[in-house]
């Protein structure tokens, strides 16, 4: 839904691309914080950043901002303390490729979808 929505208002050319990153960034919060709460994430910068880079919370709220925004690597993996985007890049795209993992994703996603991803 956001990727068609963002996709309309770019072809239009009425929305400015600071605009478009500003949704993108509350749209991706909303999903690490609905996904972070279900799996037990702390919510603080200092928190997030004393668990290991690779902890699977991080990689499946990482995966699921990747699948539905726009949100480049950079402003993930510090966000989430993952340390060098590539390598947050290399996680997600391997959760992405394990049938178990893809599981996992798809309750995450089933679970907060209706109430919390809602605009």
């Amino acid at each position: 839904m956001i990727d068609r929505a963002g996709a309309k208002m770019t072809k239009r050319g009425s929305v400015a691309g600071a605009a478009v990153r500003a949704y993108g960034e509350r749209a991706a919060e909303r999903i690490i914080q609905a996904v972070g709460d279900g799996l037990g994430l702390p919510r603080t910068e200092v928190e997030l950043c004393v668990l290991r880079k690779s902890d699977p919370r991080k990689v499946i709220c990482a995966t699921l901002v990747k699948r539905h925004t726009a949100m480049d690597n950079a402003w993930l993996a510090k966000r989430l303390c993952m340390g060098h985007p590539a390598a947050m890049s290399q996680l997600v795209n391997r959760m992405q490729k394990d049938k178990k993992n893809l599981k996992i994703l798809s309750q995450h996603e089933k679970m907060f979808k209706p109430k919390d991803w809602s605009h």
